[in-house]
């Protein structure tokens, strides 16, 4: 009976280690997508042309704007 609460104790033990490693590898992870995103809209709100974002629905019968940046609102007056 020992024996075996020792070994139970061991794979908790090693596999608490691996949750808390998976746990860091995605705080880094997130971390790095919202700093690619906030970078991404620093440069899609700074460009001088016209951009939009669209989704394709209905098997390209129907484009739906998701987005679109500051100069399409200047440039459209929207």
């Amino acid at each position: 009976m020992f024996f075996r609460q020792r070994l139970l104790n061991r794979v908790i033990v090693k596999n608490e280690k691996r949750l808390e490693e998976l746990i860091a590898q995605r705080t880094d992870q997130m971390s790095a997508l919202r700093n690619n995103e906030s970078r991404y809209r620093e440069l899609f709100n700074a460009m001088s042309d016209g951009v939009g974002v669209y989704e394709v629905i209905d098997s390209g019968n129907v484009f739906p704007f998701k987005d679109f940046n500051r100069a399409t609102e200047r440039i459209t007056g929207m």
